[in-house]
């Protein structure tokens, strides 16, 4: 509109012209956020120059929020890795971090996508990212990270007691006068029991996750022989097992079952173990 001839200022007037669509435009802004809700940081990267813009989720708003912005996208995120990566992911991360590998992988199945761990405040968990190219721009990336921590953990859970469940039931299947095996985490007091057969089932002990000895007392009362239950109940606690493979190496004992109303004569015979750097007490059941 006028220039100042001193200052060199310049009065800009802009205006409006015509609105388009603007319900629309508004819907595809919520549903924006409401997918970048998901994810705790977003990536926009131009592929041609590695510039790019941080966002950071925030997630009482649905809302994002820019983190910083910078160039040379590649070797910098590669250069955070060594700092903010749970160490046994850093090297398989930085190999696979790469322009090149995520284009390739992107041509080949239309997003890549990589899993590793963050560390927060010494914990580490899991995150995983997603890279797509945008539609109508091909020279822009998006990448989102969101985190899975509690999906992957369960999976691994599942995947651990599957082989476990192999394990125990090839162990059955060489021996085959055991009646059940039980593994205990000594911590908790948990346990899972492991392929009982039918003879074993018929005496009710229910296959669940609870605290061991504390069912092993009050499942005595039904399942062990009257003569044999006050000593059954004496030796079967958590002091007296893990005293006995402190200093014997092992816990063993003798008592009678009741298996369809008949005394069984059984033998117990339990050690500490290690699964995944942890203790469990694996306790098998088998008749003398």
């Amino acid at each position: 509109m006028a220039e100042n001839p001193v200052t060199k200022t310049s009065a800009v007037v802009a205006a409006v012209l015509s609105i388009k669509d603007a319900g629309q435009g508004e819907n595809y802004a919520n549903i924006a956020r409401a997918l970048a809700s998901d994810y705790i940081s977003l990536y926009y990267v131009n592929l041609e120059t590695e510039e790019f813009i941080e966002y950071k989720v925030i997630a009482a708003k649905e809302d994002l929020s820019t983190e910083r912005h910078g160039d040379d996208f590649f070797r910098r995120a590669r250069l955070d890795a060594l700092t903010h990566l749970y160490e046994d992911d850093v090297d398989a991360f930085i190999k696979v971090f790469t322009k090149e590998n995520i284009l390739k992988q992107i041509e080949e199945t239309g997003t890549f996508v990589h899993i590793y761990r963050l560390v927060n405040f010494g914990i580490p968990y899991y995150v995983n990212m997603k890279a797509v190219r945008m539609t109508r721009d091909k020279k822009y990336l998006i990448i989102g990270v969101s985190n899975v921590d509690a999906q992957v953990k369960e999976q691994h859970l599942l995947a651990q007691a599957r082989q476990n469940q192999v394990v125990y039931s090839r162990l059955m299947s060489l021996s085959g006068d055991y009646l059940c095996i039980y593994v205990i985490n000594p911590k908790d007091n948990s346990y899972i029991e492991f392929q009982a057969t039918s003879e074993f089932q018929s005496i009710g002990v229910k296959n669940h996750e609870g605290d061991f000895f504390a069912d092993t007392q009050i499942n005595a009362d039904v399942v062990v022989k009257e003569e044999d239950r006050e000593v059954f109940k004496q030796r079967h606690t958590k002091e007296t097992i893990l005293k006995n493979i402190e200093t014997d190496g092992v816990f063993t004992s003798r008592h009678h079952l009741l298996i369809n109303g008949e005394p069984v004569m059984v033998a117990t015979r339990c050690v500490l173990s290690k699964e995944n750097g942890e203790d469990r007490l694996i306790m098998g059941v088998r008749k003398v």
